[in-house]
């Protein structure tokens, strides 16, 4: 195994080189597998957010991961605005709306992953390895199996 590819859990290997200074087959000739370039993307974001503020590393650390909870906490304010759950206030998102905030919620989770893993853009190959995971333990079956 090459430095730059890594076994996840379950010995899951996910397809991908992970490093985007140097893809399969060199620069600029086989285009990095899509959750490779979302991966990076997200690892993109989380250092941007990880650049110095102020804050000490203990307190930034629980900051990125607090934030899934916030965003999550959004999701369930979407979801009452659409079913109308505050008499007050009645129907006042759409399921548009909720979808949105829980992409965020998932950008926010990966987010915080990718800062404990050092940026490294793994974190959708680290989701991919989960799924598989998750999956083979409750014996489900997809089409192409």
């Amino acid at each position: 195994m090459h430095d730059n590819q890594r076994s996840f859990a379950g010995g899951y290997q996910p397809k991908g080189n992970l490093d985007p200074k140097n893809p399969p087959g060199g620069k600029g000739s086989i285009p990095l597998p899509t959750f490779t370039k979302a991966g990076l993307m997200v690892a993109s974001i989380s250092d941007w957010l990880d650049q110095p503020r102020g804050r000490d590393q203990t307190a930034h650390m629980l900051y990125r991961v607090t934030k899934v909870s916030a965003e999550a906490g959004e999701s369930i304010d979407a979801l009452e605005g659409y079913l109308g759950w505050n008499p007050r206030k009645g129907v006042i998102h759409s399921l548009e709306d909720v979808k949105y905030e829980l992409l965020d919620t998932a950008l926010a989770a990966l987010g915080a992953y990718e800062h404990l893993s050092g940026n490294k853009g793994e974190s959708m190959l680290a989701l991919e390895a989960h799924i598989h995971k998750v999956h083979e333990r409750m014996r489900l079956v997809t089409a192409d199996e």
